[in-house]
């Protein structure tokens, strides 16, 4: 698994980086996957996931047997995770937080239907909120294409992190799921 994974790493940045501004990042073909898939678990990933934006965009029952089938698990979240997509113009069939709920009970009825295991994560990127700046580095430098000009990633996630703005750690995670459940 592990050199499989290293395998799909090493093409993604070799092979299959594109994009243009902050999309430009490595990339994964499905086929690749398929290629490399021993020893991996592959999840149905959050709400820019194939899955999820499948839902969104209404995709039959067919179109989403296939993508469902792809993947080991499937995964949902916290509404709150997911709360940006209430306010995106492009998103018309999500106008509030029980929409997103609905779109959490369909990823479970998928799984129940096609017997996958569906975990609830919190499309966390780090454990510690220590740790974001480092996340914050890569993200800045694939957008920018380079390291900050003006300010440095430490200053500018400095001026993020008011006190609702704090990254997340995973029994912060925890606690909100138990304040507003995903289903």
């Amino acid at each position: 698994g592990r050199t499989n994974l290293y395998r799909l790493v090493s093409e993604s940045h070799i092979n299959y980086y594109g994009g243009v501004g902050i999309t430009k990042r490595p990339k994964i073909p499905m086929s690749l996957i398929e290629k490399y898939r021993e020893g991996l678990i592959v999840g149905s990933a959050c709400s820019s996931g194939e899955l999820y934006q499948a839902i969104l965009n209404g995709e039959d029952d067919e179109e989403l047997e296939r993508i469902v089938r792809f993947f080991d698990y499937l995964e949902i979240q916290p509404v709150g995770n997911n709360k940006y997509l209430i306010d995106d113009d492009r998103q018309e069939n999500i106008r509030n937080e029980e929409d997103l709920r609905d779109v959490n009970r369909k990823i479970v009825e998928l799984g129940e239907k096609y017997d996958k295991p569906v975990c609830a994560t919190g499309d966390v990127h780090f454990l510690e909120p220590e740790d974001a700046i480092y996340r914050t580095i890569i993200l800045e430098g694939a957008r920018t294409g380079g390291p900050a000009k003006k300010k440095s990633a430490a200053q500018e996630m400095e001026e993020k992190l008011k006190d609702e703005e704090k990254p997340r750690n995973v029994n912060s995670v925890k606690e909100e799921m138990e304040k507003q459940p995903p289903l």
